[in-house]
């Protein structure tokens, strides 16, 4: 908890003890995780529960699992996705000799 405090206070620019999408923007951005502006504004606004536009440390915990989730939704997807075409080649191969 002490850590996660730590990695709060570090991103919270101005100090206020809250953060707000400009902040989250770049923390996201410093660990990779690329977000269209309108997503998350949504899920901001969606977590903010004083909806006063900034995070406190207990909203952006709850962001960040909501960021992993999904996340790992969209990594399951893509590998779903990379095997299903893996699992076709062979048929696409076989009808275009086919075809022959």
């Amino acid at each position: 908890l002490s850590r996660l405090k730590s990695i709060f206070a570090a991103i919270d620019a101005d100090g206020s003890g809250a953060v707000d999408v400009a902040e989250v923007r770049e923390l996201l951005k410093q660990v990779g995780v690329e977000m269209e502006e309108s997503a998350l504004a949504e899920m901001v606004a969606e977590i903010d529960l004083d909806n006063n536009g900034t995070l406190e440390f207990i909203e952006l915990i709850e962001l960040l699992r909501k960021v992993g989730s999904r996340a790992k939704e969209m990594l399951r997807e893509q590998t779903e996705a990379g095997a299903r075409a893996i699992a076709t080649r062979p048929l696409l191969h076989e009808m275009l000799v086919a075809s022959r």
